[in-house]
């Protein structure tokens, strides 16, 4: 999703599986130990997802690869860490269809919800928005406390014309998780989605979010620079999405509206 926690951890295997792993959103996979018994090209494709190849990721998601670890879970059924590493490989790589056989075969296996949070994606991605709101709220049912579940949902509430219950379940997120900054981020990202938005309610949700996570006490009160109140200041714009990304469009007109005296 497009928030301010884009390089945070949100899932790790499935509870019964051996393999010690972690999904990321931004959506990579990161090996915490050997790999074991992963096929060789399983592993390349997930080192050729980090860097965006997409296509060639796919291609080393073969037949090799998917009979290699029905030999493995024919042997021991329980490793349904390696199904749900599969899958989430299968939909990073847009084989929806193939992802999602696998995902329901660990929902066979154990109730997970890792498993509803993608299953959910899955449906999202391919416009099935009401399977993916009720796959999304069996993630949230059964792990409360991540944050990300509870985004997600709102998400999909938003993008399904629901956005007044969307933002009041990110209130209600924040309210259960005061501690959790990204999370906070990404109900004043989805403020924006009101119909009706009061540019005062907004200005005051983000002085809060302020108050909560970037407090005075932390700022550094002594700096190097001239303290000459008529001095010229020299500002400078900094963001990661200066390219092709909608903030880059939103910021042209202020650049042009810069006063460079």
């Amino acid at each position: 999703m497009d928030s301010a926690t884009d390089k945070t951890e949100y899932a790790s295997a499935p509870r019964k599986g051996r393999l010690n792993f972690l999904t990321f959103k931004n959506g990579s996979v990161h090996f915490l130990d050997n790999t074991g018994d992963l096929p060789p090209s399983l592993i390349q494709a997930n080192d050729t997802i980090k860097t965006g190849n997409i296509r060639q990721a796919a291609e080393l998601i073969n037949s090799h690869v998917t009979d290699s670890i029905i030999k493995i879970i024919t042997g021991d059924s329980s490793r349904t860490d390696l199904m749900f590493l599969l899958a989430v490989m299968l939909r990073q790589t847009k084989q929806h269809d193939k992802a999602k056989n696998w995902l329901e075969k660990i929902l066979r296996c154990e109730p997970h919800p890792l498993v509803y949070n993608e299953l959910a994606l899955i449906h999202q991605y391919t416009g099935r928005l009401s399977d993916a709101i009720n796959y999304q709220k069996k993630a949230v049912k059964t792990e409360p406390k991540n944050p990300e579940f509870w985004a997600n949902l709102a998400r999909m509430l938003i993008e399904t014309g629901q956005t007044r219950q969307g933002i009041d379940l990110l209130k209600s997120a924040v309210e259960k998780l005061p501690e959790n900054a990204a999370l906070h981020s990404n109900l004043l990202f989805y403020l924006h989605f009101l119909p009706q938005l009061d540019p005062q309610m907004l200005f005051d949700e983000h002085r809060k979010w302020a108050r909560a996570h970037a407090p005075e006490s932390l700022a550094a009160y002594f700096h190097k620079n001239s303290r000459d109140p008529d001095r010229r200041l020299r500002i400078g714009y900094i963001s990661p999405d200066f390219c092709n990304h909608p903030v880059a469009c939103f910021f042209e007109p202020l650049l042009d509206a810069h006063d460079r005296r």
